[in-house]
């Protein structure tokens, strides 16, 4: 009885939907036998994912790209990210500028 609840409980609970309702048609359903093919699909979807990054090396340039496009923002000083005074000051009076002309039309 208390391993038909744990079997119960581990085949409703697990994340992987589509195993879970094929666990659940298996009327010869037992713990270990649930235990087992949880454990084996695990294995065969870490397996899977290993390949597919070790196939397909854009997935791995990708990565390669963001942690190199992260470590130069890391590295970009503030100062040169600052706007001058001036170059605010000179916007900011070609903006009313041209604000006055249209106001005026």
């Amino acid at each position: 009885m208390k391993n038909e609840l744990l079997r119960d409980r581990l085949v409703v609970g697990i994340a992987d939907k589509k195993l879970s309702e094929q666990l659940q048609i298996d009327a010869d359903l037992t713990l270990e036998k649930a235990k087992k093919t949880i454990r084996q699909k695990e294995a065969v979807h870490e397996q899977s994912s290993d390949l597919m990054g070790r196939s397909n090396p854009s997935l791995n340039l990708e990565a390669i790209r963001e942690k190199r496009k992260a470590k130069r923002w890391a590295q970009v000083s503030t100062p040169s990210l600052k706007i001058s005074p001036t170059s605010a000051t000179s916007k900011l009076a070609r903006w009313s500028k041209l604000i006055k002309v249209y106001a005026v039309r």
